[in-house]
């Protein structure tokens, strides 16, 4: 992220004039609508900390319709925070290890 991206950010997230839902929603979602960051809080509440290979498959059966594309192949480990993520593109067999 560079300078004037990091800037932007900051003012986003603590412009008082928005409500604190806002500016989380901008943060997580990209200011997509409440639909949005419910379908969001739901998915990553459900799938975001299941572990083993069932939380491999639920996440890549899940994720799918939630990323802007997700190769055949791909994997996204446990507890990984997804930020604006009908933005993210996975090519195939693209692994996203814990944490991330």
């Amino acid at each position: 992220m560079n300078e004037r991206q990091q800037t932007e950010m900051t003012s986003r997230l603590t412009d008082t004039s928005r409500s604190s839902l806002a500016r989380y929603r901008d943060l997580t979602v990209g200011g997509r609508g409440m639909a949005a960051l419910i379908r969001y809080e739901v998915l990553t509440a459900f799938a975001a900390h299941f572990p083993g290979a069932a939380g491999l498959l639920l996440r890549r059966f899940l994720y799918r319709g939630f990323l802007a594309r997700m190769g055949r192949g791909s994997a996204i480990g446990r507890n990984v925070t997804l930020r604006h993520p009908h933005k993210i593109w996975l090519g195939r067999q693209v692994t996203v290890d814990e944490g991330a």
